[in-house]
């Protein structure tokens, strides 16, 4: 872009003279952009149009989020175009007066705000954003064309041909400190950008140059990596996973745009745009496509499918704006926002939390305190796709609490387009820790519902304080001696055990055929024999401590179990401490 060994006044001379010529080509039609021709695999379209200019038109490019900031080389107004692009006009035009003609390159540093390099003064200066008017001078530099933000740094790095490349400390809150960071070999530098690991490249006339960052070896070294004709603007990107730069973008004052493989050693080159009129400086987007200056357009360069692999640079920082989408949109926020503290614990109402959001709204239209929405669709952390929420304790204490200060349900989780729906093919969640979850009490667990799981359900009988005394009940069958003690079960599978003491409480000692036992109706479920002493003068007669157990299958809809017990003629038996109790189970595995 740079008119080599031109002074500045031949400068102005040159643009009166385009001015004149401008004129000229607006009356017979001339200037029209050539037919611009995309090689295999990609595709070109015009994004931005109408600029005016004789040769020159459209130079300095910038991204913020999907919007596209353009200065005209020619006029000095600032232009900005949303993802759709457009037409020069009062509705795209930013600036209420021109910056300054020759106004070149643009970049948004780290922080959100927009500098610009105005060559014919030699100036770098910050714009207002809101019409374009120069906020204030951070830095005096010859020829000032290019310029970047430094990735690692954030410091600007500003061209200027004949000089090398310049690097701009401590310009945010006043001038900056210059100092010359690469003499490029020499070469007339043009065009500037990073790679995310903070080396630079820069489009030098005839080559593109690689110069080491500034928290590499040996800073501001520069190699040539490949001859590239009549290079101007440049733009690298990454392979994925990786923040070394993989290839370049060059475009080319004679209407072409070459693709630079930085991979290979040498570097491969590739013309991918061909037709095109005069090219000065590049700009990636937020959406990683390729955005390319033309003599009077600005020209979008994608894959052939559309896509765009571009890495957009520095990660925007610009203030958070209250109510509204902070940014425009979402290829914007490419970066992390971090929010980094110190703070320590607090039994106060505020403290203890690097951020608080808190909405103070009431009543039963009260909004929420925050919400946050992804596009994830891996499994998780572990499968390399985080989460759109993710809480991580480094120390031992607790990720997380939840609490419902007033409310009968801590929340809910609900998986599926439909919440009210339920869903069968989902779960709630998945854990590692197989330990105890104190309190928790589910409705469903392991598929089955609270009536299959046991103990689902227990049924328990039991006498009073009162020992019941055995009516006689002659003989080993226990079918026709009354229950002591009963105990209804609903439908399904039980376990049952029973458990008493039986005492003799006459004089007479009991027979050894006399037996307890746990009975179904006539059924004999489990039984024990005893043969217990007699009272004597001076000592109780002889008791018995007696456990039975059996399993209840399928019972429907309803069935009784009972306690009973045996005694002969002449015979005084009681039962104390009866006591029946019934589980629910799930089912029952018959073994050997």
């Amino acid at each position: 872009m740079f008119m080599q060994k031109r002074t500045r006044a031949s400068l102005a001379a040159a643009v009166t003279a385009l001015a004149a010529a401008a004129t000229l080509l607006a009356a017979t039609g001339a200037g029209a952009q050539a037919a611009v021709t995309a090689e295999s695999g990609w595709k070109v379209q015009d994004y931005a149009t109408g600029f005016p200019g004789v040769g020159i038109g459209p130079i300095g490019i910038a991204a913020q989020g999907d919007e596209m900031w353009i200065g005209s080389y020619f006029d000095g107004h600032l232009y900005r175009f949303g993802p759709g692009g457009g037409t020069v006009s009062a509705a795209t035009r930013v600036s209420s007066a021109p910056i300054e003609p020759q106004l070149a390159g643009l970049a948004f540093a780290k922080d959100g705000r927009l500098y610009a390099a105005l060559q014919r003064s030699g100036r770098v200066v910050e714009l207002a954003r809101r019409d374009g008017h120069v906020v204030r001078v951070v830095a005096n530099i010859a020829t000032a064309t290019g310029i970047a933000t430094d990735p690692v740094s954030g410091d600007l790095f500003v061209s200027h041909p004949g000089g090398g490349v310049a690097r701009l400390r401590g310009f945010a809150s006043g001038p900056a400190t210059v100092t010359q960071y690469t003499s490029a070999l020499g070469r007339d530098v043009d065009g500037i950008a990073f790679a995310p690991d903070g080396t630079m490249f820069a489009a030098a006339g005839n080559a593109v140059l690689r110069i080491v960052g500034t928290d590499g070896p040996n800073p501001g070294t520069a190699t040539i990596v490949a001859d590239v004709p009549n290079a101007d603007g440049i733009a690298v990107s990454t392979n994925a996973g990786s923040d070394r730069a993989a290839f370049a973008l060059v475009n080319r004052v004679d209407g072409v745009i070459t693709k630079v493989d930085l991979t290979t050693t040498p570097a491969t080159t590739t013309n991918i745009v061909t037709g095109g009129s005069r090219g000065d400086f590049v700009g990636v987007g937020g959406d990683g496509c390729f955005y390319a200056t033309q003599s009077d357009r600005v020209i979008k360069v994608t894959r052939s499918d559309g896509s765009c692999d571009l890495v957009p640079l520095p990660c925007s920082a610009a203030p958070l704006r209250q109510e509204i989408r902070n940014p425009a949109f979402p290829a914007d926020t490419r970066c992390e926002t971090q929010l980094i503290g110190g703070v320590r614990a607090s039994a106060e109402k505020l403290g203890g939390y690097t951020s608080r959001q808190s909405n103070v709204a009431t009543g039963a239209d009260a909004g929420g305190a925050a919400i946050h929405g992804c596009r994830s669709e891996g499994a998780g952390t572990a499968a390399g796709s985080e989460p759109c929420l993710r809480a991580n304790n480094l120390a031992t204490g607790l990720a997380f609490e939840f609490n419902s200060m007033f409310g009968a349900s801590g929340g809910r989780i609900t998986v599926g387009p439909d919440p009210s729906a339920l869903n069968a093919s989902a779960s709630p969640f998945t854990t590692n820790a197989t330990g105890v979850a104190t309190g928790l009490n589910a409705d469903r667990v392991d598929g089955k519902d609270a009536s299959e799981l046991g103990p689902g359900d227990v049924r328990v009988a039991a006498q009073g304080a009162t020992p019941i005394a055995i009516p006689t009940c002659s003989g080993t069958s226990l079918a026709t001696c009354p229950s002591l003690v009963t105990r209804t079960l609903a439908a399904g599978n039980w376990l049952v055990q029973a458990k008493l003491v039986v005492a003799n409480a006459g004089d007479a000692s009991a027979r050894t055929m006399n037996r307890c036992g746990l009975t179904q109706g006539a059924v004999e479920l489990d039984r024990a024999r005893n043969s217990l002493a007699r009272k004597g003068a001076s000592a109780d007669g002889e008791s018995e401590a007696v456990s039975l157990m059996a399993v209840v299958s399928g019972a429907t809809p309803t069935v009784t179990v009972g306690l009973r017990c045996t005694e002969q003629a002449g015979e005084e038996l009681q039962v104390e401490d009866a006591k029946i109790t019934a589980v629910k189970v799930a089912g029952v595995v018959a073994g050997a």
